[in-house]
């Protein structure tokens, strides 16, 4: 949707921020669903598209995990972006997993998903 420009990235920044600070599990959920906006030609995206990159970076950095989303990978060496995005992306690339985190994330999200599951039985 993102490359649509039927969504504002810098709304949706300021949106998902507020959701990200609500919980852990809300902020690794987005922190991978904001992988999967990226992907494609970076020429498709907005210009402003920098503000959820931006985004992206702030969860990463949070949770020490890099991005795992193979196509947003690529786009992000796809090196045809410019300016705050360019460098958000290069920031981005360079960032390196600890095993530690990523245990915790995946624990953290299997909770999420074995709690929501328990309420949804009562």
């Amino acid at each position: 949707m993102l490359s649509s420009g039927l969504i504002k990235p810098g709304r949706w920044q300021k949106t998902l921020s507020e959701v990200a600070r609500a919980s852990q599990v809300h902020a690794a959920v987005i922190q991978l669903a904001l992988q999967a906006c990226f992907s494609g030609s970076a020429k498709e995206q907005p210009k402003d598209s920098s503000r959820l990159l931006e985004l992206l970076y702030e969860l990463s950095v949070e949770f020490e995990v890099p991005v795992t989303n193979e196509l947003c990978k690529a786009w992000l060496a796809s090196g045809e972006m410019t300016g705050k995005s360019a460098k958000l992306a290069k920031s981005l690339l360079a960032l390196s997993e600890s095993s530690e985190s990523k245990v915790a994330i995946q624990a953290l999200l299997e909770q999420a998903i074995s709690q929501r599951t328990l309420a949804a039985k009562k």
